[in-house]
């Protein structure tokens, strides 16, 4: 095993106060020892050994929890993880167009139901949320924590764009440059969802 390397040294600038609890604790004997000593109890020993063991145990303990605190670890190495999967970006028209009652309820819930019923067979995909009408909107980065693109998705409506129309163009040049990675090697798929022409 290689030497024990501490992430957060700084940590250690805390047991500048263990001497202090010392110096209380010891003064805390002392005058527990005159109270003791003015009644005359019996099995005063006792209770000042216990005292004493008491205040020993605390010292470690406060000492352990500051060693904690800097984050020993051993032998570190970086590890570079590799992902599978594909990075899935979401293109959702959110115009008033799309509040049109034909698809019951609207088509717009239709859409997003129809994303929430993809992302659900999804395992280990990125998936992204961008939404547009006369401006685009950059709601959910890739991320594989469905939960939140879920809170997202919900939330979106046509309010949550600047201006009405439909510019699918500008929607799917602001997907490809902001939301996916130049670097990534898997796929990467765009899913556009509009009733724009």
């Amino acid at each position: 095993m290689n030497d024990i390397i501490f992430q957060d040294t700084s940590m250690f600038l805390w047991l500048v106060s263990i001497p202090v609890i010392m110096l209380l604790t010891v003064r805390g004997w002392q005058k527990q020892k005159k109270s003791i000593e003015q009644f005359d109890s019996t099995g005063k020993t006792l209770r000042l050994f216990r005292s004493v063991i008491s205040s020993i145990c605390t010292l470690v303990a406060v000492s352990f929890v500051i060693v904690a605190l800097a984050r020993p670890s051993w032998d570190p190495k970086p590890k570079e993880l590799k992902r599978e999967g594909r990075d899935v970006v979401f293109v959702l028209d959110v115009s008033k167009s799309m509040l049109a009652d034909d698809l019951g309820p609207n088509r717009l819930k239709n859409a997003k139901q129809t994303i929430l019923d993809c992302v659900e067979s999804f395992k280990g995909n990125r998936v992204g949320l961008v939404i547009f009408a006369g401006s685009t909107s950059v709601k959910c980065p890739l991320t594989t924590d469905y939960i939140f693109f879920r809170q997202i998705l919900e939330e979106v409506n046509p309010f949550s764009v600047q201006s009405g129309g439909t510019r699918i163009g500008d929607a799917i040049l602001k997907a490809t440059e902001f939301v996916f990675s130049k670097k990534s090697e898997g796929a990467q798929d765009l899913i556009l969802i509009t009733d724009g022409e």
